[in-house]
């Protein structure tokens, strides 16, 4: 029986792509936007609404989503170089 790769403590939080920080804005307009009592039944359709915009965006219209996931692909690679160094003196 293989054991269960579990997570890591303290491993660093995955670098999150465009789309998510596409995603994160376009749902706080849209959850925004909509009535509190439909907010709830209104999520349901809100991935197909934001696949939709993204799909449409234009390259020039992604460059800032991009830029961001650049950013936080970097954040990332530093905070496992630095988890990683950790470990090391620990064993």
């Amino acid at each position: 029986m293989k054991a269960s790769k579990g997570k890591t403590k303290g491993f660093p939080a995955k670098a999150r792509c465009a789309y998510n920080f596409f995603f994160k804005s376009e749902r706080a307009k849209l959850l925004g936007e909509s009535p509190k009592e439909t907010k709830k039944a209104f999520f349901t359709g809100l991935t197909k609404i934001i696949g939709a915009k993204w799909k449409s965006l234009t390259p020039k219209g992604r460059q800032p989503y991009e830029r961001e996931a650049e950013k936080d692909k970097e954040r990332f690679v530093r905070e496992v170089a630095s988890f990683n160094k950790d470990q090391q003196v620990q064993v």
